[in-house]
């Protein structure tokens, strides 16, 4: 089997953006999958030899047109950006829309909540398959130096990963920890990427952060690696969100998951896949639940804390191993080339 893997963003900036993070395609070949990695605009290598084409952006009528010639097949693996286009494109009534979206034979969706989004959409529901991103487990993992949360190599605390806006919940975040940062040693780690933040709201976390020696600001690694190490020294991780925008994946809650923490968010998006309430973390109904939540999981004993991180853990090998979903990938490639149920 031949795929042509369509990735809509250029090879430029954002080194964990999307498919080009997925260690899941690293599997492929051993399930005699072979594939290209091909960016918008550049032409298809071997185009008549080629079974599927997987598209990440639902609007990418090129590579449609040449899907169409040749009779290939297309999927389309949405992203978070690809399913907000849709929303807003359907919002004028244009007529392309449907067409594009009728040339597509099916659609995977990277959480639960973007699959009912799809369904809102008007895609049927037996044309929606749910498939998370892979992570590298072997990367991402519990330290064994973390097992005991007295030992010297371990900092209770709070982490976020990520950028620094409301869209991500940031200011409900740190307004959650300031109500409790006299009522616990627990400090809180920001690791702050490059792009999309909030200039504002930066800068007042950085006021805070010179007032208050609990809030730390941590640049974004240059590896995995490194990214791993700050979140082994870590306790609980927590992704806020904001009501208007849920999140539809997140790569930092599956990153904190495999590396056997803790989350805490609001109950809603994609992170109602990855924590189960009271058993790995606090799904949270309100934004003034928050800080209760968060001061709740200090007070947790350490055996308590451990069987948390070991759900997490569990939680990452069971649903998000890149072997597992890559058997499930080929699973939905060959029903659609056997013209199955789609």
């Amino acid at each position: 089997m031949k795929i042509a893997i369509i990735h809509y963003d250029l090879p430029r900036t954002n080194w964990h953006a999307g498919v080009l993070q997925d260690v899941t395609y690293r599997h492929l070949r051993n399930l005699n999958i072979y594939y290209n990695i091909i960016f918008h605009g550049e032409e298809l290598p071997d185009i008549k030899h080629t079974d599927l084409i997987d598209i990440s952006e639902w609007c990418n009528l090129w590579h449609q047109n040449i899907a169409q010639k040749y009779s290939i097949p297309i999927i389309c693996s949405t992203e978070e950006g690809s399913i907000t286009s849709l929303r807003n494109y359907l919002s004028t009534n244009n007529i392309n829309v449907q067409f594009m979206l009728s040339r597509i034979s099916h659609f995977i969706a990277r959480s639960s909540f973007s699959k009912e989004m799809l369904i809102k959409f008007g895609i049927d529901e037996n044309k929606i398959s749910v498939l998370s991103y892979g992570i590298d487990l072997d990367i991402f993992k519990p330290s064994p130096a973390n097992k005991e949360l007295d030992e010297p190599s371990f900092e209770p605390s709070f982490l976020y990963v990520g950028s620094i806006n409301k869209q991500k919940g940031v200011h409900h975040l740190i307004d959650a920890y300031l109500k409790i940062i006299d009522k616990t040693d627990w400090k809180l780690k920001l690791c702050v990427g490059e792009f999309n933040n909030d200039t504002e709201l930066l800068e007042n976390i950085k006021t805070l952060s010179k007032r208050y020696d609990k809030i730390q600001l941590l640049p974004f690694p240059p590896t995995y690696l490194q990214l791993g190490n700050i979140y082994q020294k870590s306790s609980c991780f927590c992704l806020i969100q904001d009501k208007d925008s849920p999140a539809q994946f997140s790569y930092p809650s599956l990153w904190a998951l495999s590396c056997g923490l803790p989350i805490i968010s609001l109950n809603m998006g994609a992170l109602k896949d990855y924590v189960k309430n009271e058993e790995n973390g606090f799904l949270c109904n309100e934004i003034n639940q928050l800080p209760e939540k968060m001061l709740e999981i200090t007070r947790r004993d350490l055996n308590n804390l451990n069987k948390m991180r070991k759900i997490s853990r569990m939680i990452a090998e069971n649903d998000h191993s890149p072997q597992k979903l890559a058997i499930k990938y080929k699973n939905i490639c060959t029903a659609i080339l056997n013209c199955n149920s789609w």
